[in-house]
């Protein structure tokens, strides 16, 4: 009997080391972070630091960065315009996946998924390339009637693993 109590003395206080690191490590602190045109906030860790931002009124342009782009906000300005000067709207975006890999340019697989974020309609596309990189987009319709202006979330999945990626997303708000 005092042999199966030790055993349960030992597997209780391994349960309980191990699950307390777990809980402990994975507890960070976050920042929030506030966009005023367009009017976005998120939270994300603190430990990423200070984010980059770049904004041109003028010409509709910005994107919020985190580590050398590794995770990025932003409303897809560098997407390349078509003969009449137009962006591609989000179905085109989501085909060109499609197209690089029957082409085999970058794209090794992709999964696309709808979404709602903050009640807004979403598409997010989790993406393997060739060269083994790996990462998740996340267009979010501003309007939910225009596929022309959405808001674009990308994160490298080799500094931004899934959870943490889901959970900043989770905290993705457009304010009034």
């Amino acid at each position: 009997m005092k042999k199966y109590l030790k055993i349960a003395v030992i597997f209780t206080t391994l349960f309980l080391v191990v699950g307390g690191y777990f809980i402990f490590a994975n507890r960070q602190e976050w920042k929030t972070y506030t966009n005023t045109d367009p009017v976005f906030s998120f939270s994300y860790p603190k430990s990423w630091g200070e984010p980059e931002i770049y904004q041109n009124k003028e010409k509709d342009e910005f994107d919020v960065s985190f580590g050398n782009s590794a995770f990025m906000i932003s409303n897809g300005y560098y997407f390349m315009e078509d003969v009449n000067g137009k962006r591609p709207t989000v179905p085109q975006l989501v085909q060109s996946y499609k197209d690089d890999m029957n082409a085999k340019n970058e794209i090794k697989d992709f999964q696309v998924v709808n979404i709602q974020v903050d009640n807004h309609s979403a598409i997010k596309v989790s993406a393997n390339n060739l060269n083994g990189s790996h990462y998740n987009d996340v267009y979010i319709y501003q309007d939910n009637q225009n596929p022309d202006k959405f808001i674009l979330i990308t994160g490298n999945r080799t500094f931004v693993d899934d959870a943490t990626f889901n959970k900043v997303l989770s905290t993705f708000r457009f304010s009034k």
